[in-house]
């Protein structure tokens, strides 16, 4: 399966910089870690067209979003990891799937 690497959500991280500056308390983090990751799977899924390519290997929205759940799009926001390294954990638990959801 071949998964290009899509440009870079700039919006999308500067967003999840803010809102995580905003809201630096503990009791908002399960609500800004579910708003980036409906976020990015979206982005993923739909406007980088990853969603074809995905269902025809028997990858399911739910599946995707579990997934970047596990990716720790975190480091990625804190700028502790790059946008391709993130992609490449990303397809890494993708291709580990099996194992993953077991």
């Amino acid at each position: 399966m071949e998964l290009n690497n899509p440009p870079e959500p700039i919006k999308i991280k500067k967003e999840a910089k803010l809102f995580h500056q905003r809201h630096s308390s503990m009791k908002n983090y399960d609500s800004f870690y579910i708003w980036l990751k409906e976020n990015l799977a979206s982005y993923l899924w739909s406007k980088c067209k990853w969603g074809k390519i995905l269902k025809n290997e028997g990858i399911s929205w739910r599946e995707i979003e579990k997934i970047i759940s596990m990716a720790n799009f975190k480091r990625w926001v804190r700028d502790e990891r790059d946008w391709n390294e993130q992609l490449d954990a990303v397809k890494e638990l993708i291709n580990n799937r099996n194992l993953i959801f077991k």
